[in-house]
């Protein structure tokens, strides 16, 4: 990779980082070194995540058309794809608890910003929606907490520093309860902690949980502000919204 890349939708695990870099994913070590394509398909490709034992990958895809979710094993054969929404906004957020890929899509539905997510098991079954209502971002930790970013579906990046009615809210439920303020899981939000509307990517890291925002979120509790073709060899605290 030359000097000056454009480096996207990193994340971290252990002592590796994930990137999106010339339209394939990468992997490279914390403290620097080489970094490696994950992938060799020369695609757009968004969001890769780290499973949360760090031995898998999964990430967003192109390569056969509308934007898919894909797994593979860090160290293992080439991906696989889990689902066939056709959508053009469907894009992986992450994992869950016991293992599954959590995406959003709005597949199914009369309009591209009811987006939902999905638990998406990884031998090809069927996806199991998840209660949180619209949502356009969803995170979860070991101990059922859950954080979510309402249904926007334009890209962050092309729309920095808007303030208007459409900003993004950040909510979230700390023990899973649906009772922890500004954040009810089982229904389509509709008020919630305002942000930036360049809001995204909430995590569960340490005992915050980060997220991107610009400009900063002013009441969010923290703003900081992936099909697998070639694979190369070589807690439980309240949320935070990465960067």
């Amino acid at each position: 990779m030359t000097n000056g890349a454009y480096l996207r939708y990193p994340h971290l695990h252990g002592d590796l980082i994930t990137f999106v870099a010339d339209d394939d994913v990468w992997l490279a070590p914390v403290d620097g070194g080489r970094a490696w394509r994950f992938t060799a398909d020369r695609t757009p490709v968004s969001f890769p995540r780290f499973s949360p034992d760090g031995a898998r990958l999964a990430w967003t895809s192109t390569r056969e058309g509308a934007p898919e979710a894909f797994a593979a094993e860090i160290d293992g054969p080439e991906g696989e794809r889990l689902t066939h929404w056709g959508n053009a906004v469907t894009g992986v957020r992450g994992w869950t608890t016991d293992g599954r890929v959590l995406a959003i899509s709005p597949a199914g539905q009369p309009s591209r910003d009811r987006m939902w997510a999905y638990a998406v098991p990884l031998d090809g079954g069927q996806a199991e929606r998840l209660p949180y209502g619209w949502v356009s971002e969803a995170a979860v930790n070991e101990g059922g907490g859950v954080v979510t970013v309402s249904a926007i579906w334009r890209e962050p990046s092309q729309w920095k520093r808007y303030r208007g009615g459409t900003a993004a809210k950040i909510w979230i439920d700390a023990d899973g309860s649906g009772s922890s303020p500004g954040c009810s899981p089982t229904a389509p939000r509709s008020t919630g902690r305002p942000c930036g509307s360049a809001t995204g990517s909430p995590s569960w890291p340490t005992t915050r949980a980060p997220a991107t925002s610009t400009p900063p979120c002013p009441t969010a509790p923290t703003c900081a502000g992936t099909p697998h073709t070639t694979a190369s060899t070589p807690g439980t605290p309240p949320p935070t919204a990465p960067g």
